[in-house]
């Protein structure tokens, strides 16, 4: 899978954009706030229809336009178009001249791997954090997975409203519970599948960017640990019952999978306490890329690869490790301020006053 072409109008700073890219590494560079972060931005935006750094899609749109137009050819065994045109009437989604009805149709046709800035405190951030990189990550690979994760959400809004209700009814919240848990109990089987997943290939991808002999392991944290049904559906019911009153005194639900998180060590201790900064970042770029190796294997395609302001924090050393690494990748794209030698053998784009030149 690649990324042929990329075009877009009144989005962010550019009016206008068109650029073609190659399979393998692709560089974006040029001063801070240049917009290179926003090319990369308007890839990832079109793979799930979600913006990693705005919480509006209406901050997308340039400023005096009406609207904003983002399109994307990529080759995916064969040729396929996705256009997102946004205004303040909502956005509208196209896939190969189609409008999709709803934006759960677009994930899982062009696939990325995002790494940014913030990705250095995944270890360190709330669980929230992690659980939205998984579900991102497996709503693309699994359609049922990501319909069992919107029905799991409705019902716990539905719950917590009853929750905050003034007379609570307890009859009407354990049938909502019981349906929570013929939902999640995919959800937390499938994030516990990708663990392991990950903790197959992770420690031969981080022994490829650092030196250091360090060992990592990932470690699930559920709700239940229970890989039969019927003893799942037992355990959690007998959970939620548990927890019922502290739940009508706090009026939200206090147990259930949008509790779960993982933990990661590094030699044993965890790294988003013990790690340094360092270790933290070649750790989450493992992790990342981890991830690229598994999407590969599930769908028969490299998926896209982004890596937004990767190289600021890295000395030359692991600048050249990474980048010989990526290099072996399908397609990466690789933000910048200053092109490291090794990158100029490859793609490269300087940003300049909103304007894209292929050097």
């Amino acid at each position: 899978m690649y990324v042929k072409e990329i075009k877009a109008s009144g989005f962010r700073n550019y009016s206008s954009l068109n650029i073609s890219f190659d399979k393998g590494l692709n560089s974006l560079y040029g001063a801070n706030g240049k917009g290179k972060t926003n090319i990369v931005e308007a890839i990832d935006y079109l793979s799930l229809g979600k913006s990693f750094r705005a919480g509006s899609d209406l901050e997308l749109i340039k400023f005096d336009e009406e609207y904003a137009k983002i399109e994307i050819t990529y080759l995916k065994k064969k040729e396929h178009e996705i256009k997102i045109v946004i205004s303040k009437d909502g956005k509208k989604i196209f896939l190969d001249g189609n409008e999709l009805r709803k934006l759960s149709e677009l994930p899982g046709n062009l696939i990325d791997i995002l790494f940014t800035p913030k990705d250095v405190l995944l270890f360190k951030d709330s669980p929230q954090v992690r659980r939205k990189m998984i579900d991102v990550m497996l709503s693309s690979l699994d359609k049922r997975y990501l319909n069992e994760l919107v029905v799991y959400k409705n019902l716990l809004k539905e719950r917590n409203a009853s929750l905050k209700s003034e007379i609570c009814d307890y009859t009407y919240i354990d049938v909502i519970t019981e349906k929570m848990i013929e939902a999640e109990f995919y959800i937390s089987q499938k994030r516990k599948w990708l663990i392991d997943r990950i903790n197959c290939l992770i420690n031969k991808i981080y022994s490829k960017l650092d030196e250091e002999k360090n060992v990592i392991n990932l470690k699930y944290c559920s709700f239940i640990e229970e890989t039969d049904l019927e003893q799942y559906r037992t355990k959690a019911k007998i959970a939620y019952n548990r927890s019922k009153e502290v739940d009508v005194k706090r009026k939200t639900t206090n147990e259930g999978i949008h509790r779960e998180d993982f933990e990661t060590y590094l030699n044993e201790r965890e790294i988003g306490l013990y790690g340094s900064q360092g270790q933290n970042r070649i750790t989450c770029l493992a992790l990342k890329f981890s991830l690229y190796e598994i999407v590969k294997e599930e769908i028969g395609e490299d998926p896209i690869l982004i890596l937004d302001d990767v190289m600021s924090e890295l000395d030359v050393n692991h600048q050249n490790k990474l980048i010989d690494y990526i290099s072996q990748i399908e397609q990466v794209f690789v933000t910048c301020t200053n092109v490291n030698e090794k990158i100029k053998e490859f793609s490269t784009y300087e940003i300049v006053d909103n304007a894209v030149i292929r050097r």
